[in-house]
């Protein structure tokens, strides 16, 4: 007999909602997106299976489906890594080879696009028609990122003292709140909004992204989705994975402190992050 959750969401209207959502996430690839596809939606059935309760919370299962989908496109392409080199040339250099990576045959007109229209105008001697062709041909000529999911020896940036010191500028302006989070959670939806970031925070972007990965499992990952993505109450998300909310609640505090420690070394002031209390 199968479980309540098995004939809410193993149906033709949750599988064309899958699909869609796979042919978001390997929207430059679409020879893959029948293999993606499957895989996670075998991987779905697999994990909901382990549920000790019969019924589970659609945006639980959708966070999931979400994360099975990445976790395969990263096994074939890798989280982009611009190598030093480019980090070096700056963060234009470094959003061109990030787009690049997603789609290697990218013409320097597709890449424009991408940009958008803003990024340009935040950069305009740089982004230019010629310049942006000049980046391309010169990206594509050689290794600029570890798109087969190796990284480089070492994330760490070397910054002067001066770069590194506590000031204002360190703080996190409003419009930094929701970058920061997708930056927590990997997501890459964050590299499109780099012009809204304070130099000090772009500066540290690479180290902190990588550092980020090394403390946060994806467990925590998954509570900070289901809490700060898609709302829920710690007592809801307790409820959605068959556990007490107390022992949620630690969980939540311990992951907000790692961030927090995460972010402390790297300068940032998380005075104006979200805390635990407003989710109770």
């Amino acid at each position: 007999m199968f479980m309540a959750w098995y004939d809410q969401y193993f149906t033709p209207q949750w599988k064309t909602r899958f699909h869609i959502q796979t042919s978001k996430v390997f929207e430059k690839h679409p020879q893959l997106v029948d293999d993606a596809f499957q895989n996670a939606w075998k991987s779905l059935y697999l994990q909901l299976t382990k549920e000790s309760q019969e019924e589970v919370e659609a945006p639980y299962v959708f966070t999931i489906f979400k994360h099975l989908l990445l976790d395969d496109y990263r096994e074939h392409f890798g989280r982009c890594r611009p190598f030093q080199w480019v980090k070096r040339l700056g963060i234009v250099w470094e959003r061109i080879a990030k787009l690049l990576c997603h789609d290697t045959q990218a013409s320097a007109s597709i890449i424009a696009e991408q940009l958008g229209s803003q990024a340009i105008a935040e950069h305009p001697e740089i982004l230019t028609p010629n310049h942006i062709e000049s980046i391309v041909i010169q990206l594509k000529a050689k290794e600029y990122c570890s798109n087969i999911g190796a990284r480089e020896q070492s994330f760490a940036e070397i910054y002067d003292s001066e770069d590194s010191r506590y000031n204002l500028e360190n703080n996190l302006q409003d419009n930094e709140l929701k970058l920061l989070l997708d930056i927590i959670l990997g997501s890459d939806e964050a590299d499109m909004g780099l012009h809204a970031l304070s130099e000090h925070i772009i500066k540290q972007w690479q180290a902190l992204g990588a550092a980020l990965d090394d403390v946060l499992s994806d467990d925590d990952r998954l509570v900070l989705v289901l809490i700060y993505v898609e709302g829920y109450k710690v007592t809801d998300v307790a409820r959605s994975l068959n556990q007490s909310a107390h022992k949620i609640r630690y969980q939540l505090k311990r992951v907000l402190a790692k961030i927090h420690d995460t972010l402390q070394k790297h300068a940032v002031d998380l005075s104006l992050v979200m805390t635990s209390k407003e989710y109770e």
